[in-house]
């Protein structure tokens, strides 16, 4: 598996608008011209707070050191999704369902319910949380669902995430 950040391969302009402007498919169009299925693409450096997510493709993507504060990811499916050094406090993952990985990140506030499923059945990887800020209860329903919060030692958290050795 490959990895591409957006930042560098593609002009930083173009992905703000495809992205501030939740324009899906021009995102999946430059997305997908750098790196093929199952490519993990990094999204970096940028302020969404706020932003509802919940239609955006996540399939194979980061989000490294984004102002994610009040982001809904409402209603999403994600296979897998990272968060890395995040602002991401009162993240919205009600009615989600998906494989998620956090290293060093504020989750502070999250909101989930009964709908949401961070472990996927038949998976042999569960959401994995490293070094994170959670409050106790979210902490206790991640616990209760079989997240982990550690990685083996001798994966980084790129291959424990993506697959990669």
């Amino acid at each position: 598996m490959s990895q591409h950040n957006l930042n560098k391969d593609i002009p930083i302009k173009k992905l703000r608008e495809a992205v501030l402007g939740r324009d899906w498919p021009t995102f999946s169009r430059f997305r997908y011209l750098i790196g093929d299925l199952g490519a993990v693409c990094i999204i970096e450096s940028l302020n969404l707070e706020g932003y509802a997510l919940g239609d955006m493709p996540t399939d194979f993507l980061c989000f490294k050191h984004c102002k994610m504060k009040n982001v809904s990811f409402n209603g999403k499916r994600f296979f897998p999704m990272s968060l890395w050094n995040c602002n991401a406090q009162n993240i919205d993952l009600r009615n989600t369902n998906g494989m998620l990985f956090a290293l060093n990140s504020d989750l502070r506030g999250a909101k989930f319910d009964e709908t949401t499923q961070l472990v996927v059945n038949n998976s042999d990887v569960p959401s994995a949380f490293k070094n994170c800020k959670l409050d106790d209860e979210f902490r206790k329903f991640l616990t209760a669902q079989g997240v982990i919060f550690d990685f083996p030692s001798h994966y980084s958290i790129e291959s424990y995430a993506f697959g990669e050795k």
